[in-house]
């Protein structure tokens, strides 16, 4: 036999939640969506900058060992282009491959499998220069390839697009508002706080071991884990 107490137990577990209750687990649930997919959007781009930082890395090994194979003799003369230095024509041409020279067999060297599509533009039309175009340049002045790069707009999360103008990193998160590379340093979602932002310096430049490195990454300052499991400071 019930008590009045049990009743009045039992009836409001029959009766499920009220909509005020509904209305505040909708509410948090709501909160925290909206802190997650800021950083949820960053994770992506950030999966999309590696990546592309990894074609680049590829692209540019295969133009170096096609620059190898012409100074070892291993590509014949007639197949090398006049003013390319050594350097392939195109990007196309590391995929196509080039005749062996003195090998009757035809057999070709291939220096890569494909042009990759650029993550951040979503094409195979990367940006060229050429060795007789300036380290800056924008426009391939179409005697060899001797670097690419992407075409996308804007500035990566580690400021690359601040390397790509100055050769260097920066020397802070402000230096990118100063130099007009961002208009102002973002708040993280987690801590509500421009200040927590924790920045990853670039590696020393061997050359000028004296010289500041810059900041090459930042990640989330916010201790704690996201609802996948990974830590804040790891996005």
């Amino acid at each position: 036999m019930l008590t009045d107490q049990g009743a009045k137990v039992r009836k409001r577990q029959d009766r499920g939640f009220t909509f005020i209750e509904l209305l505040v687990v909708t509410t948090i649930l709501l909160i925290l969506a909206s802190a997650i997919m800021p950083l949820a959007k960053v994770t992506v781009q950030r999966h999309r900058e590696a990546e592309t930082r990894r074609y680049l890395r590829e692209m540019r090994t295969a133009i170096d060992k096609y620059k190898d194979a012409v100074d070892n003799g291993l590509i014949g003369s007639i197949d090398v282009k006049a003013g390319s230095e050594g350097y392939p024509p195109d990007l196309e041409t590391l995929v196509d491959g080039v005749s062996v020279a003195n090998d009757a067999s035809g057999r070709k060297l291939k220096f890569l499998r494909k042009i990759p599509i650029d993550p951040l533009t979503n094409s195979t039309d990367w940006g060229l220069r050429s060795y007789q175009d300036k380290p800056d340049s924008t426009s391939w002045g179409g005697q060899n390839v001797y670097d690419v790069f992407t075409k996308a707009k804007g500035t990566g999360l580690d400021g690359d697009q601040y390397y790509a103008d100055k050769n260097k990193y920066p020397s802070s998160l402000d230096a990118l508002v100063s130099d007009g590379y961002l208009r102002k340093i973002p708040e993280d979602p987690i801590t509500k706080s421009t200040d927590t932002w924790q920045t990853v310096p670039a590696e020393p430049d061997p050359n000028n071991p004296s010289s500041e490195p810059g900041v090459y990454d930042v990640k989330s300052g916010a201790p704690g884990q996201s609802l996948d499991g990974s830590s804040f400071s790891d996005w």
